[in-house]
C-alpha cells in the first residue's frame, strides 16, 4: 500500500490540472478552487471527472481552503465522492415519472386523435423510456397477429399488417401471463424460435393484454441490438402500468365506437324526420324559418315576422329565461353547442315541447359569432311518454297514488325537514281487513274498484302537504309532515287523522251495484329526523299495524317497543335454533308407556333443547318456531334417527327389545315428497327394527291431500312401521275418513283424560273413543294420566295402555333405564320407583 501511495505521490505532486485534464476542464477546476478560496464556507459542487483508466463519472466535490498560521490561504483541499449510480437512479425515477405524466397528457388530449394515434404516441414515450426501437400493440385474431398500433423509426411498421401467430414474438409472450423478455436472443432459450429467424430482433420485452377476462392481444417492445444491462424491476413495473394504460385507451375506444354506432342510427332516424330549421343573423337579428318550423306551431310561414323576438315571444314564461340565457352563452362563447328543451305557444293556445339544437357557423373578422343555425324538433309526444314513465316509476297504476319508491323519497326529505325544524312527522300503515275474501268471492275487478275508492277517501282525509301511498296489495301508507314539536300534541294530531280515516273507510262502498263494507286497521309511529331513519320508521309503523290487528282490527295503535322486543327475541331465538341444529344441541327424553299390569310397553320420544345460555328451552317455545321457519323437517329427521339408534340399543336387552318407540311427526315433515324414502333410509342406516317404530300423526295432517297421507302410511306400514293418531278427538277427522287410514292405534288426548272424573262430557268422549277403536280393530292409549282414578276409569271402559305423570315424567335415557330396571322388581311400589328414577335424573325436565 505504501509503495502504491509513493507511486501516486510521485505521479501527482508538483503537477497541475492541465497535466491531467483537457484545457477546458482544467480551467473549470481552477475556477472552482478560486471560488473556494474566496468563500467563507466549504464549497460543494458536482463535477464530471475522467480518470486515466477512462472511467468517466459524476462526483460530489467538497473544496475547503487551507490557511497558514496568519490566516492567509495557502491552498485548497478537495474531497470527492462518486455519485454516478445515485444520479442514474434518480434519473430513472424522474424518467418514469415524466413518462407517466406524458401518458396522462396523451390520454386526456381529445384533439382529433383517434385511439390508435394516442396509443402510437404512448408507444413512443414507452420506447424512449425503455431504450427500445420498436413498440407494437398487436391484436390476436384466431391464429393471426395483426398490428393495431406501432412506433418505429421512420414508421417502418404499418398498422393492419397481419402475420401468422406462430411466426411472431407474440407466440413467445403468450407462453406466460406475466411480463416476458430476452436481453440477448442468441444467448436465451428463444435462440431457435421461428420468429427470431424471421425478424431478427435481438432483445424484446412484452406481455399479453387481457380485457374483461378475454385475451385481446400483446404489447411488445423490440431492438435489433442485444441489451447489455438487465431489465430492472422498475422497467418491468412500467410495462405493467403501460399495459393498463393501453387497456384503458382500448376500452374507451370500444365505448366510443358503441356511442358512434348509436349516434349513427339516431342520425339516420332523424334524417327522415321533419325538423324546423332556423338561421339567425346576429348582426341584423333577422331569422330565416322554414315551413316546418312554423307548421309545428300551427302557423303559416307568412304569419311569422322573421326576427329573433318572434321566437322569444312564443316561449313559455317558465322556460323563457333559461332558453334566452343559453343562447346568450352561445354567443358569448361560453358553450360551443346549443341543446335545450322548452315549451312554445301553439297558434291554438296550447304548448308544444321543442328540442332546440344549434351552433355558430360564421364569425366576423374579429372572431365574434355572426351567424347561428339550428333546428327545432317537436318532442311533445316524447315528453308525454317521459311523464308516463315517471308516473309508472313513482306512482301506482291502479290508484294513481305515490308508490313505495316515491314514498321513501318523500320520507327521506321529511326526515331532513324534521331534523331542521324540530317538528315531528308520522307514518300510518293502513291494511284493509278481509280484503282477500272480497277478491276470492267477488273477483279482482271488485277488489280493484274498492282500492280506488279507498284511495279517494284517504286523500279527502289529509292536508295538501301530506302523502298517501299504496305500498302494495291492500296496504296504504299515510305520511304526515310538519306536526307539532311536542310529542304529546303530535300524537293527538295523528289520532285525529286516524279516527277520520277509520270513520271514512267504514262507510259502505258501492261496487258496481253491490254494497260492501270494509274496515281498516291502522298502525302509527312518530318520527323525528334527529334520531330516526327511513327503514326503522317504516318497520315501526308496520309492527304497529300488526299490533292493531291483534287488538281486534278496525282500530289505530301506536308502535309499542315491547312488541318489537318480542320480535327481536323471536328473531334471536330463530338464529340460535339454526345454530343449535348445526351444533346438535338437542337430546331425546323418553316418557314410559305402561299397560294395566304396570309393565312398560314402550315410550314416547320427546325432543329437548339444552341452550348454552338459556338453559333448557321449552318445546312450547321452539317447536312452533321450527314449524314456522321450516326447521322442523331437520329436527324431525334428527328425532327419528336418534330414536332408531335407541331402538337398536334396546335390541340387546331381552325385555327392552320388545319396546315400541312413538315419535311425533309434524305435518310439514310428513308432507315432504321424499318422506317415505327418508324414513326407510334411516331404518337401513341404523339397523333398527321397523316393527318397533311407531309414528304419531295429528288430525290436522288429514285436512290436506288425504290420498297422499294414505299412500305414505301404507308404504311405510308395508315395511313394518305402525301409526298412532295423536290427540284424537281434538281435530276434524270424520269417521269415514278414519276408516280409510291404515292406523294401528288411537291416542286419547290429555284434555279429555284430565276431567274424565268430573266432566260427564269428557267421560262420554273417552268411552266413545275406546269403543270406536275396538270397532275398528285398533289399539287405544290414553295420555296425561295423573291420577289412579283416571287410570281405573279408563281400565273399566276398555283402555289398557297409559302414559302420564302417574307413571313417570319424561326422562333422560339414563333415568329411563333406571326406572325400567327398578320396575322389574315386583316388590317395590311403582311410585317409589318413579321417585328414585326422578331423583337420579339431574337434568330439569318438562312435561
Amino acid at each position: 500500500m505504501s509503495a502504491v501511495w509513493a507511486l501516486i505521490k510521485k505521479d501527482i505532486i508538483g503537477k497541475r490540472d492541465i497535466d491531467f485534464f483537457d484545457a477546458e476542464s482544467a480551467e473549470f477546476y481552477l475556477t472552482k478552487d478560486l471560488e473556494a478560496i474566496q468563500s467563507s464556507f466549504p464549497l460543494l459542487s458536482e463535477e464530471w471527472i475522467t480518470f486515466a483508466d477512462s472511467y468517466h463519472g459524476l462526483f460530489e466535490v467538497t473544496k475547503t481552503v487551507t490557511k497558514d498560521l496568519y490566516g492567509e490561504p495557502v491552498g485548497v483541499m478537495s474531497i470527492a465522492h462518486d455519485i454516478t449510480q445515485r444520479k442514474l437512479t434518480e434519473l430513472k425515477v424522474r424518467s418514469h415519472r415524466e413518462a407517466m405524466l406524458a401518458l396522462n397528457e396523451i390520454s386526456s388530449d381529445n384533439k382529433a386523435k383517434n385511439y390508435q394515434e394516442q396509443i402510437s404516441l404512448g408507444l413512443k414515450v414507452a420506447c424512449d423510456y425503455l431504450g427500445m426501437m420498436f413498440g407494437v400493440l398487436s391484436q390476436i385474431q384466431g391464429d393471426a397477429s395483426e398490428i393495431e398500433a406501432q412506433h418505429s423509426p421512420e414508421d417502418t411498421l404499418y398498422e393492419g399488417l397481419a402475420y401468422p401467430l406462430s411466426d411472431t414474438y407474440c407466440s413467445l409472450v403468450l407462453e406466460n401471463s406475466e411480463v416476458t423478455y430476452a436481453q440477448n436472443m442468441e444467448e436465451s432459450t428463444y435462440a431457435q424460435a421461428k420468429c427470431y429467424g424471421l425478424f431478427g430482433y435481438q432483445s424484446f420485452i412484452g406481455q399479453p393484454l387481457i380485457i374483461d377476462g378475454d385475451l385481446y392481444g400483446t404489447l411488445i417492445f423490440y431492438n435489433y441490438q442485444p441489451r447489455f444491462t438487465p431489465f430492472e424491476s422498475v422497467e418491468i413495473d412500467f410495462i405493467k402500468l403501460f399495459s393498463r394504460w393501453v387497456i384503458t385507451i382500448v376500452r374507451r375506444n370500444q365505448l366510443i365506437e358503441k356511442i358512434h354506432l348509436v349516434n349513427e342510427r339516431v342520425n339516420l332516424a332523424l334524417h327522415g324526420a321533419d325538423l324546423g330549421l332556423w338561421d339567425l343573423d346576429l348582426q341584423t337579428q333577422q331569422v330565416f324559418y322554414n315551413d316546418r318550423w312554423a307548421q309545428m306551431l300551427g302557423f303559416e310561414l307568412h304569419e311569422l315576422t322573421p326576427t329573433y323576438d318572434t321566437w322569444a315571444n312564443l316561449l313559455h314564461p317558465e322556460d323563457a329565461q333559461e332558453a334566452i340565457q343559453k343562447v346568450s352563452a352561445m354567443i358569448a362563447g361560453e358553450i360551443t353547442e346549443l341543446n335545450i328543451e322548452f315549451r312554445m305557444q301553439h297558434k291554438a293556445g296550447h304548448w308544444v315541447w321543442v328540442q332546440d339544437r344549434g351552433r355558430v357557423v360564421e364569425r366576423d373578422a374579429f372572431g365574434k359569432p355572426a351567424r347561428m343555425v339550428g333546428t327545432h324538433m317537436d318532442i311533445t309526444e316524447r315528453k308525454r311518454a317521459e311523464e308516463e314513465i315517471k308516473v309508472l316509476a313513482f306512482y301506482d297504476v291502479l290508484t294513481n297514488l305515490p308508490n313505495r319508491r316515491l314514498l321513501i323519497d318523500r320520507l327521506e326529505h321529511a326526515l331532513v325537514n324534521s331534523a331542521r325544524n324540530k317538528q315531528y312527522g308520522a307514518l300510518i300503515f293502513i291494511d284493509l281487513d278481509n280484503f282477500k275474501t272480497l277478491n276470492d268471492t267477488s273477483g279482482h275487478d271488485k277488489g280493484d274498484a274498492l282500492l280506488k275508492r279507498v284511495a279517494t277517501r284517504l286523500l279527502s282525509c289529509l292536508r295538501d302537504g301530506d302523502t298517501v301511498a299504496r305500498f302494495g296489495g291492500d296496504e296504504f301508507v299515510v305520511m304526515l309532515d310538519g306536526l307539532d314539536t311536542q310529542e304529546s300534541i303530535a300524537v293527538n294530531q295523528v289520532e285525529v287523522v286516524g279516527e277520520k280515516i277509520i270513520t271514512s273507510l267504514n262507510q259502505p262502498y258501492d261496487l258496481g251495484g253491490q254494497h260492501y263494507f270494509s274496515s281498516p286497521t291502522l298502525g302509527a309511529t312518530l318520527f323525528n329526523g334527529q334520531i330516526d331513519n327511513v327503514d326503522d320508521s317504516l318497520k315501526r309503523a308496520d309492527i304497529a299495524m300488526y299490533q292493531a290487528k291483534n287488538a281486534g282490527k278496525n282500530c289505530l295503535r301506536f308502535f309499542d317497543q315491547h312488541i318489537q322486543s318480542n320480535l327481536l327475541h323471536k328473531a334471536k331465538l330463530e338464529e340460535d335454533l339454526r345454530q343449535a341444529i348445526d351444533a346438535e344441541q338437542f337430546i331425546l327424553y323418553f316418557q314410559p308407556q305402561v299397560n294395566i299390569n304396570g309393565r312398560i310397553t314402550g315410550a314416547e320420544a320427546l325432543i329437548r333443547w339444552h341452550h348454552q345460555e338459556r338453559g333448557l328451552v321449552s318445546p312450547l317455545d321452539f317447536i312452533p318456531l321450527a314449524e314456522e321457519t321450516g326447521l322442523i323437517t331437520q329436527l324431525g329427521s334428527w328425532v327419528i334417527e336418534t330414536g332408531c339408534k335407541q331402538l337398536v340399543t334396546w335390541m340387546s336387552d331381552p325385555i327392552a327389545s320388545h319396546y315400541n318407540l312413538s315419535i311425533n311427526v309434524s305435518a310439514r315433515q310428513f308432507h315432504q315428497p321424499d318422506f317415505v324414502e327418508q324414513v326407510q333410509a334411516i331404518l337401513e342406516r341404523t339397523g333398527a327394527n321397523p316393527k318397533n317404530l311407531k309414528l304419531e300423526l295429528t288430525e290436522s295432517m288429514l285436512v290436506d291431500d288425504i290420498d297422499d297421507v294414505i299412500t305414505k302410511m301404507s308404504q311405510l306400514q308395508l315395511k313394518g312401521v305402525s301409526f298412532s293418531l295423536d290427540d284424537f278427538g281434538t281435530g276434524f277427522s270424520s269417521l269415514s275418513l278414519l276408516k280409510l287410514l291404515p292406523l294401528n292405534q288411537l291416542k286419547i288426548d290429555k284434555s279429555f283424560v284430565r276431567d274424565v272424573l268430573t266432566d260427564s262430557n269428557d267421560a262420554v268422549i273417552a268411552r266413545t273413543i275406546v269403543a270406536l277403536a275396538r270397532s275398528l280393530g285398533l289399539n287405544v292409549i290414553a295420555e296425561g294420566v295423573e291420577l289412579e282414578g283416571q287410570r281405573d276409569f279408563l281400565f273399566e271402559n276398555g283402555c289398557n295402555d297409559y302414559q302420564g305423570y302417574l307413571f313417570s315424567r319424561p326422562l333422560t335415557i339414563e333415568a329411563f333405564e333406571l326406572y325400567r330396571k327398578s320396575l322389574a322388581n315386583q316388590n317395590v311400589e311403582m311410585k317409589t320407583l318413579w321417585e328414585k328414577a326422578f331423583l337420579n335424573d339431574t337434568v330439569k325436565q318438562y312435561s
